[in-house]
């Protein structure tokens, strides 16, 4: 049975009401001020492996909370397939994202409009279409440029997979209907409130806790698991390799 929709849903990223800290009893003490009005939670949290535990005692006002795992999906070969004219989507794509080289965000609409319907319809662009088969590979070259790009393939290739995954998994994510979305954040978060401003045709407010970018770009630059090459690993800190910079890129857009 659908829960019916509250007041405000809040978009909460790694924060409220599973870690503790300044932000989430932020959040804690806006719930418990406003008891004449109703909250559900949609949290975004790395894997089902994380600590799931609350950490507050929820107030009565705080009707539902759900939970997205960002790095849980299903990208087989075998998933459904999109219903779409291919060689239109594939060059909507490809425009999408020279323009982001641009910080032109212009075509993500049209992009979100293909992955997740506003009517509830059949995708025309799915995970196996942005993963697999000639299209999405020819995508995934003109991207990368082989003639004039002397970088990993295989870590351009992961790079790639690593981004766009979790964007289609929030894009088909399910979430709370509500009269106002409300963002403790950018990022993740403030993409699934761009989504359901778009999908349900709701205000969105945003609330930054922080700058998000830059706490993505201290992060992205002690990160070990980012492949650079043995001349980059000597430089200062400062200058950051090609995935570094990719990564970077990626969360500016966001």
């Amino acid at each position: 049975m659908t829960s019916p929709p509250t007041d405000i849903c809040l978009l909460l990223e790694g924060t409220y009401p599973y870690i503790s800290g300044g932000v989430s009893t932020w959040i804690h003490n806006l719930v418990s001020s406003l008891p004449d009005l109703t909250f559900s939670g949609l949290c975004i949290l790395p894997t089902a492996e994380a600590d799931q535990e609350i950490k507050y005692e929820l107030p009565p006002n705080f009707k539902e909370l759900r939970t997205i795992y960002l790095h849980d999906h299903e990208a087989t070969q075998n998933g459904e397939q999109g219903i779409g004219d291919h060689r239109r989507i594939e060059a909507l794509v490809q425009r999408f994202h020279k323009e982001l080289k641009g910080h032109d965000l212009s075509s993500f609409a049209s992009v979100m409009s293909l992955i997740a319907p506003r009517n509830g319809g059949q995708p025309q662009l799915t995970i196996r279409d942005m993963m697999h088969g000639r299209e999405a590979w020819q995508i995934l070259l003109d991207l990368y440029n082989p003639d004039q790009n002397d970088s990993s393939f295989i870590d351009f290739f992961w790079t790639y997979r690593l981004t766009h995954l979790p964007l289609i998994k929030l894009l088909t994510t399910e979430i709370p209907k509500a009269a106002v979305y409300h963002t403790i954040c950018t990022g993740y978060a403030g993409i699934l409130g761009k989504i359901a401003k778009s999908r349900y045709q709701r205000p969105l407010l945003l609330t930054e806790h922080g700058i998000y970018v830059k706490e993505r770009k201290i992060e992205i630059s002690q990160a070990q698991w980012i492949y650079q090459t043995r001349d980059m690993e000597d430089k200062v800190v400062g200058e950051l390799g090609a995935f570094h910079q990719q990564w970077i890129s990626f969360f500016e857009a966001l």
